[in-house]
Formats: C-alpha cells, sequence, structure tokens
C-alpha cells in the first residue's frame, strides 16, 4: 500500500480542528476551545535525532507525554481539603498485622504476621471485601485475610495516604546543576524511607543504597551523579520502587521554557560536547511553548505528575461505574410490554389499585391498623409527583392518584414530555428502590452488587420495583450459592438462578 499525499481522515476531530488552522510548527491558541473525547488520540510518535559520532545518527520514536500544573496550591491538594469521601476506597497494611484464615464463616488468626506485605496499599473492591461478627475483612491472598483491625481506611482523594509527597525547588539557575537540587536530595531521602528497610536484608540494602546515593551528592569533590546511576535509583524493578517514583509530584523549572539562549544552559553548554551542541540548542529552540502560553508564560518552576499513575488515580474510571440509563429495561419490559411511560393499568382486583409508568407505581397503599387490613390512596404514584425532581408537580395538584382525572393528566404530560419524562421517571426509581436495595445488600452481606455484571444489576433493579427496596431476596440468595464472592459471569449466571428461585416464593408486588 502506497501513500499518496498528506492524510488526514484518520485524526481525531480536534486534530482536524488543528489542521484547519493551517499553522504547524508554532503555538497556536484557537479562537474556541477544542474539545478532546475519551479514547481520542492525544498526540503521537515523534523522531529524536541525535549525532553518535563518524557522522552518523542514532534515530529513536517516542511519545513526551506530561502533565503539568503551575497552581501553589498543589501541596495542600495533596491532603484533600476538601474531605471528599466518595469515590474508591483503600486499605493499608499496619506493620504489626496479623493473618487469618476463612473457614465457613468463621475467622481464625494464624498468629502470623504480613511481613513482606506491611504498609502495602491495596484497592478494597480487589480485596473480596466481607463482612462478619460486626467487622469487615479483606482478601490479601488466595487463603488469607486481614482485620479491619489491622488497615487504615483511606479515601481516593487522600493522596497524601496513598503515598504522593511534593518535592519543589524553586529556581534553576543553572541546568548543570540541576541534580544537585534540593528536591533530587528529597526525593532520594523519600526512597530510603518507603523501601521499608524493617521488611528484610534485601530492603536494608537497599535502603542504604539510597542514602549512600544521598551521601555522594552531598560529599562528592564534583558533587555529581551519572547518569546510569540515576537511573538505576529511579527505575529499580523490584521493592515498588518505580510506583515510589511515580506518585513524587516535583516542582522545577521546566526545558520548555526560554529555549537555549536562556541564562540557565550558559553553564550546561560551555564544555559540551562539540559534535552534539548544534542539535541540543536547535531542540530546545523548537521545543520551547511556555512562554507563549498562560499560565506557564512567567517562566517560575512548575509542577510535574506522572501523567498516568496521577491521573488514574484521581479519575473516576474506577469507580465501576454502571450505565445506569438503561438499567431498569427487563423491569419495565415485564411491566409494560415495552409500553413505557404512558401505560396506565385499570388497577380491578389489585390491591395497590391503578398502576402508572414503565414501572407501574401503585396509586394504593395497604397497611395493617388494629389488626386489619386497610387501603390509602396515593402509594408510589403519589410520592413520584411529590418528588422535588418531578417538573409538573404543579400541573397534578389537587388531582386523586387513580382517578381519571388524574390518569388523563398522567397520560397527557408523558405525550408532551416523552423522553424528559422516562428520564425523570427512571432516576426516582433509582433512588429510591434500586440504590436502597444496593444499600442494604451491602449492609447485609457486605457485598456491593454494582461491581458485578450489567445483567446481574438489571436483575437486583426489577427485584427491587417487584418486592421493595427492603427485601431480603438478594441477601438470602447470595447466601444459597454460599463459597466466596466473586466478580465472574460464572458466579453472577448461578446468583440470578438463587434470585429468581428465591422471587418464585414471593408473589406479592409493594411498588
Amino acid at each position: 500500500m502506497t501513500e499518496e499525499g498528506e492524510q488526514y481522515a484518520h485524526l481525531p476531530f480536534w486534530m482536524q480542528k488543528a489542521v484547519e488552522q493551517g499553522i504547524f510548527d508554532a503555538v497556536t491558541k484557537p479562537a474556541t476551545a477544542l474539545k478532546i473525547s475519551a479514547g481520542d488520540a492525544i498526540g503521537f510518535l515523534g523522531e529524536d535525532i541525535a549525532p553518535m559520532g563518524k557522522a552518523k545518527t542514532s534515530r529513536s520514536t517516542y511519545a513526551h507525554i506530561e502533565v503539568l500544573s503551575a497552581d501553589s496550591r498543589m501541596p495542600a491538594f495533596l491532603d484533600n481539603p476538601g474531605k471528599v469521601t466518595a469515590g474508591r476506597k483503600y486499605i493499608r497494611v499496619h506493620p504489626t498485622a496479623k493473618l487469618y484464615t476463612l473457614s465457613g464463616s468463621t475467622f481464625s488468626n494464624t498468629g502470623n504476621p504480613v511481613e513482606k506485605d506491611r504498609h502495602i496499599i491495596l484497592p478494597v473492591d480487589k480485596c473480596n471485601p466481607k463482612k462478619s461478627g460486626g467487622k469487615s475483612w479483606y482478601q490479601v491472598g488466595q487463603s488469607y485475610w486481614l482485620s479491619l483491625d489491622d488497615v487504615d481506611l483511606i479515601d481516593q482523594y487522600n493522596l497524601k495516604e496513598l503515598g504522593f509527597t511534593a518535592l519543589a525547588e524553586e529556581t534553576t539557575p543553572d541546568m548543570s546543576a540541576s541534580l544537585q537540587e534540593g528536591w533530587m536530595k528529597s526525593g532520594l531521602g523519600r526512597l530510603a524511607e518507603q523501601v521499608r528497610p524493617e521488611r528484610g536484608i534485601r530492603e536494608q540494602q537497599m535502603s542504604s543504597f539510597y542514602k549512600g546515593m544521598l551521601e555522594k551528592m552531598d560529599t562528592d569533590k564534583d558533587g555529581q551523579l551519572s547518569e546510569r546511576e540515576l537511573f538505576a535509583a529511579l527505575q529499580h524493578p523490584e521493592m515498588g520502587v518505580r510506583d515510589i517514583v511515580a506518585r513524587m509530584i516535583v516542582k522545577h523549572q521546566s526545558e520548555w521554557f526560554g529555549g537555549s539562549s536562556h541564562q540557565k544552559w550558559t553553564a550546561f553548554f560551555q564544555n559540551y560536547d562539540i559534535l552534539r551542541i548544534g542539535f541540543a540548542k536547535k531542540w530546545l529552540d523548537d521545543m520551547e511553548w511556555m512562554s507563549q502560553v498562560e499560565p506557564f508564560s512567567s517562566g517560575q518552576a512548575v509542577w510535574h505528575m506522572h501523567p498516568v499513575v496521577f491521573l488514574s488515580v484521581i479519575s473516576d474510571k474506577n469507580q465501576h461505574k454502571r450505565r445506569d440509563y438503561d438499567l431498569g429495561t427487563l423491569s419495565s419490559k415485564y411491566e409494560t410490554g415495552g409500553r413505557g411511560s404512558q401505560t396506565v393499568s385499570g388497577g380491578a382486583g389489585d390491591a395497590g389499585g391503578a398502576s402508572y409508568g414503565a414501572y407501574q407505581m401503585t396509586s394504593k397503599t395497604t397497611k395493617r391498623v388494629h389488626g386489619q387490613l386497610r387501603s390509602f390512596v396515593g402509594g408510589t404514584v403519589k410520592i413520584f409527583i411529590s418528588d422535588t425532581s418531578f417538573k409538573w408537580k404543579n400541573e397534578f395538584a389537587g388531582l386523586i392518584p387513580g382517578s381519571s382525572e388524574f390518569t388523563s393528566k398522567w397520560k397527557n404530560v408523558v405525550k408532551k414530555n416523552p423522553d424528559e419524562f422516562k428520564k425523570v421517571e427512571h432516576e426516582f426509581i433509582k433512588k429510591t428502590h434500586f440504590d436502597k436495595l444496593v444499600e442494604h445488600t451491602l449492609s447485609e452481606a457486605g457485598i456491593d452488587i454494582r461491581y458485578h455484571s450489567h445483567i446481574l444489576n438489571d436483575v437486583v433493579w426489577s427485584t427491587a420495583v417487584q418486592h421493595g427496596p427492603s427485601n431480603n431476596i438478594i441477601i438470602k440468595a447470595i447466601k444459597t450459592i454460599g463459597g466466596n464472592v466473586e466478580k465472574s459471569k460464572e458466579y453472577d449466571k448461578a446468583l440470578i438462578k438463587a434470585i429468581y428461585d428465591e422471587r418464585g416464593k414471593k408473589n406479592e408486588k409493594v411498588i
């Protein structure tokens, strides 16, 4: 296949808009912001060319991605100043933690310490959390568990507790001495601490290694670390070194500001390889952009974050978001045959009276008063039209649920606002039924159903609609299956069958 001319059709939308500007090799600010959709390419591989002697050059292709911030509040941000508790949860293992085994529903203390896993941080949803004896338990191995007493619970946005640290160097007058800056020494000191020398001999050796590098920086005549020494220090493949380094948020001046003529490069180029100096200076000049972009144009030091680790931790992609917009399809189809919100049942012979909408909300409530069953007009549909989210409240003022006037108004409002009404109705049932049943199951069984398949969640939705938000059907089905709860197709399939078996024992509809 031969390429003919320049090809742009494959570029994502935002890049095509950039091409339309018609300006290349220069910083350009579009008139309006260009939105980048999830999954879009954010860059492309660049070719790096460098002299290698004997009139030859080496070529390598790579992408350089940085996440930068000029916000002075970065260190405080790591402390979660907003006290946000939403999002993913983590556990940090205590150094004195003991391992437990599980037999049936009984946890037994083995008396063995966690040893090398002390201080480790793990996401709760990966630890198969269970509740037993009024306490939470977390699986940390094929056969071993930890008690809530032996861990710290950490919220997603308590970044400092998750190992992130801010290291700052406000000015860099001489780029040739950048490895002598305070942030580098602080970083090596943090590595010496975080490798945890108390874990074992190898950890002690690694901790001593980083302390030795600090001593070399402070005591050597030239005070220099070689590139090889630095690479080995920051890229060591064992004992979590790479992860510790990836969680360092460093503030220092950037090479993207000022170009080769900036004074910070003067000493750097004094004894530079004469064959390489032209390449290096051209590269710095061609890649300079910060002086032209706010808020970086002042040339002050900026914060540098690991583009993958930092963004992954603060994003919500790990929250197992549900496709809530189409949950309830199963229930709606069962209740109305797919006719949706406009559906109104006659209510003849139904203790719940006439039923309304995609989820057939009742217009009567049956309660036992002084030993006798009595019916009260209103039901779930009255709660719905009284909810703050219901935008047509005034149109139903004075109308009695179940009456012909109420039914006529219902159908008229749905006809005029089909999509909006469907959305409001769906969110109401989610809030009052599905979410509450999920919370009830989590509280009683220690299992968050939302982390399981969409099909299982649809079955849970249907169960909430049919049997109410406080029913124990899901809990009983989980107990029927027994064993460890797994996030797998096989487990969800077995649980769905158990739920329907349990629902078969029920015949009341309570929505």
